[in-house]
């Protein structure tokens, strides 16, 4: 995407598709027959903005540094989630 579209673009989408992302991870409490509470559903979040803090800055700097950092946090995410979602499960 950055070949075709450039840089800036190329940094516009990746926001927009992390945007969804944290949406639609907010919306896993709704799924869950169990009663998560609000403690999940700010941690998801605090989890959201831990991935779109570097997407933003990305979109910023345009540096190659910060894609990096990026991709490290994008790797971590699933981890995270996974994590949160354990815990609150088990103090359910």
């Amino acid at each position: 995407i950055p070949v075709v579209f450039g840089p800036r673009v190329a940094g516009i989408l990746v926001v927009i598709a992390i945007v969804l992302v944290v949406v639609l991870s907010l919306t896993l409490r709704s799924l869950s027959p169990l009663s998560l509470g609000w403690p999940f559903q700010l941690a998801m979040f605090a989890a959201g903005m831990f991935l779109l803090l570097p997407a933003v800055r990305l979109v910023r700097t345009l540096d190659g540094r910060q894609a990096a950092r990026l991709f490290d946090h994008a790797s971590l995410y699933p981890l995270i989630l996974l994590a949160i979602m354990f815990v609150f499960v088990l103090l359910a």
